[in-house]
């Protein structure tokens, strides 16, 4: 599975400009200055990676709860899981 087939399924069209999950994350990678290939393997993705994605689209659900970068990487990991075995 791509990356943006993984991000497609958590409702984040990433081809789209009309998707503000997507507008969010490709905004807030760009903040943190970190590069994303979207085509690439899901299994690919680095730790950096996970971490950067779970930081834009999992902690805006979790106002005001601190979520540390290991657990925002392992619900990451845990939903690629999820989707895989589907």
């Amino acid at each position: 599975m791509k990356v943006k087939e993984f991000l497609k399924a958590k409702n984040v069209d990433i081809d789209s400009n009309k998707s503000v999950l997507a507008n969010q994350l490709k905004a807030d990678l760009s903040t943190q200055g970190h590069y994303i290939d979207f085509n690439k393997d899901i299994n690919d993705l680095t730790e950096e990676d996970k971490y950067q994605i779970g930081r834009s689209l999992i902690l805006p659900d979790f106002k005001g709860i601190p979520l540390q970068r290991i657990e925002l990487i392992k619900r990451i990991e845990s939903d690629i899981n999820e989707l895989e075995s589907k």
